[in-house]
């Protein structure tokens, strides 16, 4: 089945519970459950996952958009069994089990709002401990007289209106969102929680059918570059903290400014940094992220979202690469994207200690506006592709693979082991190096992914 294109396009957060590093370091903290073989399982007594707050969470359904979550139940746990939600000071909204028969319970949906909260059920108890579902939930709280369309695994539910809403839906913006078991004492469900997404949009029932049937978990999401290499990186705002997907590093690490005389770069909201051209970029020498875990000599997927914003002085402009420090450019370039003078984009590997495969593009960035730039190199088929916006752009085919060799720095925004330094004005936002080749299709649910999260 062809992956569907709108599912991709409208990605406002999505988690994966693959290990404790990528739940630490998309900024939730796991209390009590363990994480175990791609799941966050509690057991009843309180387990859950609290991300931090976040604009994307908030009043999330103040417009009609779509919640997911891939989830198996063994019981109800206490009086009911909250999966997901949002909910503090009575406002937000929550997602929950109830009605325990001993195998199956009910599934609800429950909206605050500022006079009588909405709260819905399935008619019958459709939640059958042990088995896995994909749950679907649509709604839009800005009218009273809207229902949630609820689907398990594409197939939408009966359900009831338990409670009818009145008046305006709370303002949920100072809690937090949670995932796992409980978002109160004494409201904890009993299973495990493989995957959740939040989306932009209303998804359709159709929609959340191929999510079921192609395992979207799966396919294509941050944590395959978790689990091939860790490097996906989200930028906060100030003091330089970078999220760095290593769980042992506690989720943030601060990067080096590199050599004598370097400034730090601009910190962008959300998740970016910007390089003026001159003498900022972004440096990691390997005391808080192990480099030697980004040593690549096979398949790599690497890019992210990229803005231009201005041309470079120099050819050889980094946007993301790993080099030596100190070095020449003529030896250990281990791999970068550059961007030349013309505003041109280009690739580079090491194959031969001091020898490289250069490659220059025809095609350009258009100063002053974000692009998803990916480059997939496949070393079977000796081929470097350019993706632009999620679209083929360019093939290079190259001579000789790449050697790899021992690098102690990782660059965005200047190959400062060249002299002069070749430094790129730019400003790039989830960057994401994979040691496999992504797909088309792969490469193009990213480029949506990202330039949604930009539109918005």
């Amino acid at each position: 089945m062809t992956y569907p294109k709108t599912q991709s396009e409208s990605v406002a957060f999505r988690e994966n519970f693959d290990s404790v590093a990528s739940v630490l370091d998309n900024g939730g903290t796991p209390s009590n459950g363990a994480v175990i073989d791609k799941s966050f399982t509690g057991t009843g007594n309180g387990e859950v996952i609290t991300y931090a707050n976040n604009p994307l969470f908030s009043n999330f359904f103040s417009k009609e958009r779509s919640v997911e979550v891939e989830f198996t139940a063994s019981s109800v746990g206490e009086s009911i069994g909250l999966i997901m939600g949002k909910e503090g000071g009575n406002t937000g909204w929550t997602i929950f089990l109830s009605d325990d028969t001993g195998s199956a319970a009910k599934l609800n949906f429950f909206q605050y709002f500022t006079t009588t909260d909405g709260k819905w059920r399935t008619v019958s108890a459709v939640i059958t401990y042990g088995t896995r579902y994909t749950l679907g939930v649509t709604y839009d709280s800005s009218s009273t007289a809207n229902n949630p369309v609820i689907t398990l695994d594409g197939v939408v539910v009966s359900i009831t209106e338990v409670f009818t809403p009145a008046g305006t839906a709370d303002d949920d913006t100072a809690q937090a969102f949670k995932v796992g078991n409980t978002l109160a004492t004494g409201q904890s469900f009993d299973g495990s929680v493989y995957g959740v997404s939040l989306y932009f949009s209303a998804k359709t029932t159709e929609e959340f059918l191929d999510i079921t049937e192609q395992d979207t978990f799966e396919e294509i999401d941050d944590s395959k570059f978790l689990l091939s290499l860790p490097l996906r990186t989200y930028y906060n705002d100030g003091a330089n903290l970078v999220t760095d997907n290593i769980g042992s590093l506690g989720g943030q690490v601060t990067w080096g400014d590199g050599s004598s005389g370097a400034t730090n770069p601009t910190q962008l909201s959300p998740k970016g940094v910007t390089t003026d051209g001159t003498a900022e970029y972004l440096w990691e020498d390997g005391t808080n992220l192990d480099i030697t875990q980004l040593q690549i000599t096979g398949d790599v997927t690497f890019g992210g979202l990229v803005r231009l914003n201005s041309a470079p002085a120099l050819a050889f402009a980094t946007i993301l690469g790993q080099l030596v420090e100190g070095e020449s450019l003529a030896t250990n370039v281990l791999y970068q994207v550059y961007v030349n003078a013309n505003a041109t984009l280009g690739y580079q590997h090491e194959y031969d200690s001091g020898t490289n495969q250069t490659n220059d593009f025809t095609t350009a960035l258009s100063i002053g506006s974000w692009t998803s730039v990916y480059l997939v190199r496949d070393v079977s088929a000796l081929t470097v592709d350019l993706y632009v916006n999620g679209e083929f752009a360019e093939q290079y085919v190259y001579t000789n693979q790449p050697a790899g060799g021992t690098s102690t720095q990782l660059v965005m925004g200047n190959n400062i082991g060249f002299a002069p330094d070749r430094f790129a004005p730019i400003s790039i936002i989830q960057p994401r190096v994979g040691a496999f080749a992504a797909t088309p299709t792969q490469i193009k649910e990213l480029a949506n992914r990202d330039l949604r999260m930009i539109n918005n």
